[in-house]
């Protein structure tokens, strides 16, 4: 059709939104992306993981199963690439998930609302992985426990109630070393459940803390009782790192190769009852007055200084 002028019409205009419209309607075809991670054998597959940094590992440990359990089983993938660092419970779970098995966990229950995690893979003769974890919530703390116990070989804890932690290791067949950092009386407790069923059968070291001046507990004082003398046949070396401890020295095993003890009013006494069949013992001698006055310590430093041709004694941190 043509004007009076002999010249065709212009086109109608499209606005934007015809232009949208128009491209919407049009349908791409289905595109299949094949599954080549399924058909690749494991040895390409884990030289090009060699290659990723730390965290991308863990992105490309979540992006399918066979690279999840590939990056889970082979240590050498993590080994020297520096720590991971999370900031959230689902970013420690997604870790846990794709990274090898942990052998060392030190874990810090805080009151505060922060969380923080780092796992690294450690070069050495003896390379082990470690999860270094602080969080609110005791549930949370004694559910990674409970999680990463089967290869647990050390673990050191801080404000985490004793039977809950006891309770969460039933499953700790690896545990060589367990190091605890117990509340003080303030503390919560849960409940006062003896635990000799509980048995850590690799068990050797056993590492004691105060996280104040204050006693713990009776009923934490009982549970670490229990614990000590449960394990007694198996325990090479413990250390009571505080005074307030010391109600536990009765419960050690008399033919240990190391005892570490804290400065206290009557450790002289303690100790000469348990000297014949210790092989090593070192005291803290920088213990402070907490209940009994500066002249009991001073008393008790002068006692336990009588005592170093005992055995192979250490008077650690003895002040001049």
């Amino acid at each position: 059709m043509q004007t009076k002028r002999g010249k065709a019409p212009a086109p109608a205009a499209t606005t934007a939104g015809d232009e949208h419209e128009e491209l919407t309607l049009q349908r791409l075809p289905d595109v299949r992306v094949p599954d080549c991670f399924s058909t690749l054998p494991d040895v390409p597959l884990l030289k090009a993981l060699s290659h990723l940094a730390a965290d991308d590992l863990v992105a490309a440990g979540t992006a399918s199963a066979r690279l999840g359990a590939l990056t889970g089983a082979h240590r050498s993938l993590w080994r020297g690439k520096g720590d991971v660092e999370v900031e959230s419970a689902e970013g420690l779970r997604v870790l846990v998930q794709v990274a090898p098995p942990v052998d060392w966990l030190q874990l810090r229950v805080l009151s505060y609302e922060q969380f923080y995690a780092t796992f690294t893979e450690s070069f050495g003769s003896d390379a082990v992985t470690r999860l270094t974890v602080e969080g609110p919530g005791v549930e949370l703390a004694a559910s990674l426990v409970r999680d990463l116990a089967p290869t647990l070989r050390r673990l050191e804890v801080s404000r985490l109630d004793v039977d809950m932690l006891l309770d969460a290791l039933r499953a700790a067949r690896r545990l060589h070393t367990l190091a605890v950092t117990v509340a003080s009386g303030r503390g919560a407790v849960t409940a006062n459940r003896p635990q000799e069923d509980v048995k850590l059968p690799r068990l050797r070291s056993l590492e004691l803390h105060c996280d104040s001046d204050l006693a713990p507990s009776t009923v934490t004082l009982a549970t670490l009782q229990s614990l000590v003398q449960g394990h007694s046949a198996q325990l090479r070396s413990v250390s009571l790192c505080s005074p307030r401890l010391l109600p536990l020295l009765d419960a050690c095993p008399r033919d240990l190769r190391r005892l570490t003890v804290a400065l206290g009013p009557g450790l002289a006494a303690l100790l000469r009852a348990r000297m014949q069949g210790l092989r090593e013992l070192a005291v803290d001698m920088l213990g402070g007055p907490g209940g009994g006055g500066a002249g009991h310590w001073d008393a008790a430093r002068r006692e336990v200084r009588t005592m170093a041709p005992y055995g192979q004694s250490e008077l650690a941190n003895s002040p001049a």
